[in-house]
């Protein structure tokens, strides 16, 4: 999903706790996706929905620079299958 709202962190926004979603397709309830922004790695849940979301730290936010950042997010499905996206 869009992060941030408009997939672009501002200077207000940095200094504040950043929640990234995601919709999931293939993946069970309860499910674990990792999210990986920056070199460090978030986890979530996906919900019976199939929405997952997790919260990066305003410490972490804070340290992002000004440049273009990939998030990825990757899971494994109930067959073993890994499966993963990039958003930039």
């Amino acid at each position: 999903n869009t992060i941030a709202g408009d997939d672009i962190i501002n200077s207000t926004e940095k200094g504040q706790d950043l929640t990234i979603t995601g919709q999931a397709t293939g993946l069970a309830s309860g499910a674990t996706v990792t999210v990986n922004l920056n070199g460090q790695q978030y986890t979530a849940t996906v919900d019976d929905k199939g929405q997952w979301s997790t919260v990066v730290p305003a410490a972490d936010v804070a340290n992002l620079g000004e440049a273009i950042y990939s998030v990825s997010a990757s899971a494994t499905n109930d067959v073993g299958n890994n499966i993963s996206t990039v958003h930039t």
